[in-house]
């Protein structure tokens, strides 16, 4: 972790923490996923595996790319680019608060990039398990 400084904690995930970091060597911002090692059975070490190869091997833009992988203190650490934007349903949730609909075209354009990297992943015999 010496080449990154945490700047916020986002989420707590179904295998780990997620937290908002810059780089020390270039100053981008990206995000971190810390996986502790010690607390996961062979399911969720095969999981992780699958997630590290969709991460680290794919070549899709609407696929989430990673930057850096590295193991401290039993500690996976997975590096990707920060996504800006919200999740889905977040995105969905901040419409129906202000009681707005998602404009058609919006939706077809989403779907049709969720449609293509789901594709992309069966293409490969590869189920995201998110």
């Amino acid at each position: 972790m010496d080449n990154y400084e945490v700047l916020l904690f986002i989420s707590r995930g179904s295998f780990g923490k997620v937290y908002k970091v810059k780089s020390k060597l270039t100053n981008n911002i990206h995000a971190l996923k810390k996986i502790d090692l010690n607390m996961t059975d062979k399911y969720q070490k095969e999981s992780i595996i699958t997630e590290l190869k969709i991460l680290a091997f794919h070549d899709n833009p609407y696929l989430l790319g990673v930057t850096d992988i590295f193991v401290e203190n039993s500690e996976l650490h997975i590096i990707t680019p920060f996504a800006n934007r919200i999740d889905i349903g977040n995105y969905i949730k901040q419409y129906n608060k202000k009681h707005l609909k998602i404009n058609e075209m919006k939706i077809w354009k989403i779907l049709c990039q969720m449609l293509l990297s789901i594709d992309y992943l069966h293409n490969y015999s590869i189920i995201h398990r998110d």
